[in-house]
Parts: structure tokens; sequence; C-alpha cells
């Protein structure tokens, strides 16, 4: 159950910043764009979206006080860690 809900809370961050901050200076994806990855830079706190190993777009993201590094515990203000797979899509996000 642990890792539900660490994989709720990434999953939930991930949409939130995609819905916030663009660094691509707000330019939209093209409609036709189809994301299979997404790689977290946490020291430069990037959210980095790809297709097919190709960079689409960039976004800047929020994370916990200490972002390098695994979660421990909860409230330890670090971020979590791993390789985890997006299943669904929020329609309301």
């Amino acid at each position: 159950m642990v890792v539900m809900s660490r994989l709720s809370v990434i999953i939930g961050s991930v949409f939130i910043c995609l819905a916030a901050i663009s660094c691509n200076h707000g330019r939209p994806l093209p409609a036709s764009a189809h994301i299979d990855s997404l790689v977290v830079i946490k020291h430069d706190r990037l959210l980095c979206a790809y297709e097919k190993g190709r960079l689409l777009k960039q976004y800047k993201i929020a994370l916990g006080r200490h972002p390098v590094g695994d979660k421990h515990f909860e409230g330890d203000m670090c971020t979590p860690e791993g390789l985890y797979f997006i299943n669904a899509k929020n329609a309301q996000s």
C-alpha cells in the first residue's frame, strides 16, 4: 500500500507540474504528440517529456526541500525515486 501511495503522489505531482509552469515559453505540445516517457531530473527540478526518445518539452517542477536522494519516511521532505509506469490519465486533469 505504501508503494501505491508513493506512486499516487508522484503521478499527481507530475500532472500538476505539467499543468503548471512550462520552461518552453508556454509553447503547447502538438496535438499529435504521444508522450511515452517522463524523466525527472531532481537536482535541476525539471520534468522532461519524451516521445520515442526525442525530448518534446521540459517543465519546471516543485519537489521536497531535499530533492536529491530517496525518500525514507513520510515527512522527511524528500522526493521518492524509482521507475514508475503511468497506466492511466485523469481526464479532468
